[in-house]
């Protein structure tokens, strides 16, 4: 058996002891082909020749030929007459008319008629001539040329795109309104960029193991499997943009490039969640039938490298992961991002946790456990995170906001306390914001101590306060009183202590 135009059978191949030999030679519907090919997943080169439309006046030229071959070749004796199942011919290919004007304006340079019908002539075109104006037939054997763009490109090939100057597209016309606002996507990618991240595009299949290994935002998802793969390392669609970028890492590094920070922006294929349209929607309601489309959610995707085994390397790389996704989150919604700890699959415990704004998880962050380093191939220490951008970005997006520039000095001032080993920066940070009050502008945690000087069980914070008042210049007594307000809160509800 064989598949018509796609596969020959295995029970008509021809083999060392073939003696007879029956040539067939067809031409097939372009479209069948093509349909059968996607339907099986196998795409062969017969498929490929025959999906594109070959004329029906070429099977008993290539069966003569066939022919011929053999019998000079192998000495074969070929025998008289030719079986022709033809149910009729295909339609002569019919007339296109151009003009020298069209052809300019498309290829974007002067084309003369006369140029322009000698290179169709040489291809096999049947050409006439009227000034310039063109009435092109296409030879028989090309059918894949039926409208006047057809010609065009054609010409185009000939006469070489090189002589087509370089200029920018579309006309010139004056702006008259403000323009529209960016979209979202091309806005983080700037800030990315600005903060000494790399952008990387991976593909979006992945070995059908990848997932398990480092899951990301995809959590237990199960991947959505490919009918028709390209290879073995592209069986799924992903459920998260860590594994590619992690990938990526690693590549960069066995071509000896350590301390690279890559960052992605794309989606990802959450099978069954989608709600939006529901099926059935189409004007016939043909989906209905079909199977759902997947949910894509928009993911911005960090990993960064800290070369060697230095755990406050890692935890400052962690710690700059923090602020730049707490800085997108804020200029994009105007909300506060928050890092709840928890256990994250292949992620260090301790070193990991849920990005959340307000109650809702939107993303995870952490340092990559040993284990999960092993199975990538990576070495020293890589922290992670990865944040959905689709479910907090408005929609339409946050207006640019403007704000004047402050008309009278900060007072910035140094805070160093100790806290437990367990306590968490975000509750620090909150406790401070609370006692601070309207004359408190920004607070950053900048510095973690654990070593000398610091007790057992305890580990040193460093935070920089910025104050400022609205309408006077503030004194450093008062910036004082607010810092000691500040202490007090800290004591009260993390039970701090300052360092001296």
């Amino acid at each position: 058996a064989s598949l018509a135009g796609v596969m020959g059978g295995a029970d008509t191949a021809v083999g060392g002891d073939t003696r007879a030999v029956l040539l067939e030679a067809a031409s097939w519907d372009g479209v069948t082909i093509r349909a059968t090919s996607r339907r099986l997943g196998l795409r062969t080169d017969a498929s490929t020749l025959f999906e594109k439309g070959l004329s029906d006046t070429l099977p008993p030229r290539a069966l003569g030929r066939a022919a011929t071959l053999i019998a000079q070749g192998a000495k074969g004796h070929v025998l008289r007459g030719i079986l022709d199942d033809w149910a009729g011919p295909l339609p002569e290919p019919g007339s296109i008319e151009v003009t020298a004007q069209s052809l300019s304006a498309l290829l974007g340079t002067a084309i003369d008629a006369s140029d322009a019908a000698t290179v169709l002539a040489r291809l096999g075109f049947a050409v006439e001539q009227d000034g310039a104006r063109l009435t092109v037939v296409p030879p028989h054997f090309r059918r894949d040329v039926a409208i006047p763009v057809d010609v065009v490109e054609e010409v185009g090939r000939m006469i070489g795109y090189a002589r087509v100057p370089s200029t920018l597209p579309g006309r010139r016309t004056e702006s008259t309104g403000a323009a529209s606002l960016a979209p979202v996507e091309d806005r983080v990618r700037e800030v990315c960029l600005g903060a000494a991240f790399d952008e990387a595009i991976t593909f979006s299949f992945l070995a059908a193991s990848q997932p398990g290994v480092l899951p990301g935002l995809g959590g237990r998802r199960t991947p959505i499997a490919l009918r028709n793969p390209l290879t073995d390392d592209w069986r799924v669609m992903r459920t998260s943009q860590l594994p590619g970028l992690a990938a990526a890492l690693a590549l960069n590094l066995s071509r000896g490039v350590s301390g690279a920070s890559l960052f992605e922006l794309g989606r990802v294929f959450w099978e069954g969640e989608r709600s939006v349209p529901p099926a059935g929607s189409t004007p016939d309601g043909l989906d209905a039938g079909l199977p759902p489309l997947p949910l894509e959610p928009l993911l911005l995707t960090l990993v960064a490298h800290a070369p060697g085994d230095d755990p406050d390397a890692a935890a400052a790389q962690l710690r700059r992961l923090q602020s730049l996704l707490a800085w997108i989150v804020d200029d994009a919604t105007g909300n506060r991002l928050d890092t709840a700890p928890g256990e994250i699959a292949a992620m260090r415990a301790g070193r990991s946790g849920h990005l959340e704004v307000g109650d809702a998880i939107v993303g995870v962050i952490g340092e990559l456990a040993p284990a999960t380093l092993l199975r990538l191939g990576l070495r020293g220490r890589v922290v992670a995170a990865e944040l959905r951008l689709d479910t907090i970005v408005p929609d339409p997006p946050r207006r640019l906001r403007f704000r004047s520039p402050p008309r009278y000095p900060a007072v910035s001032q140094d805070l160093s306390v100790t806290v437990a080993a367990g306590e968490a920066a975000g509750g620090a940070l909150d406790s401070i914001r609370r006692a601070g009050g309207s004359l408190l502008e920004s607070v950053d945690l900048f510095d973690e101590y654990r070593g000398e000087g610091v007790p057992e069980g305890r580990k040193g914070w460093t935070f920089e306060l910025t104050y400022r008042a609205p309408d006077r210049t503030l004194t450093n007594e008062e910036a004082q009183q607010v810092q000691e307000r500040i202490a007090a809160a800290l004591e009260r509800d993390l039970g701090a202590q300052l360092r001296r």
